[in-house]
């Protein structure tokens, strides 16, 4: 029973380091010095992340272990996905015009970053649906549990 404990922190602690991934990302937006708009848009997808993922946190202890192999599985795909727009933001922040041309950005990368963030939000939003499911049978078969709307 205490691995499945430290097992679920593990998960908890994930969620919570993916959640101040996307606030990285968010601050260092704001921050561009270049391809403002690109990098905005990128801030936007970020927050909309981090509040799925908030909900997933506030989920997560009420579940089974069941749907953990997906949980991981997306919580490492959307971490791979921050961790790019992360670099590709911040390779927006440098001014000067030496910097700018050892750190070219195209209008694909952002593109590219943009399509992965709306992909983790998707898998996102399909974990919400799986676990509120869940709630809605426990609650249909009377037991208290924590749903989300």
């Amino acid at each position: 029973m205490a691995a499945a404990e430290q097992e679920e922190k593990s998960i908890q602690d994930e969620l919570t380091d993916q959640i101040l991934l996307a606030e990285r990302v968010i601050k260092s937006a704001q921050e561009a010095e270049s391809s403002k708009l690109e990098c905005s848009e990128l801030a936007k997808q970020s927050t909309q992340l981090a509040h799925l993922l908030r909900s997933v946190v506030r989920l997560t202890p009420s579940t089974q272990s069941l749907y953990e192999p997906p949980l991981r599985r997306i919580i490492t795909d959307s971490s791979m996905n921050l961790i790019r727009a992360l670099t590709l933001v911040r390779k927006c922040k440098h001014s000067g015009v030496l910097r700018l041309v050892f750190a070219i950005t195209t209008t694909a990368d952002f593109r590219k970053v943009s399509n992965l963030l709306e992909s983790s939000i998707a898998d996102i939003k399909w974990l919400i649906s799986i676990y509120n499911r869940i709630c809605l049978h426990v609650l249909y078969n009377r037991t208290k549990t924590k749903c989300i709307d």
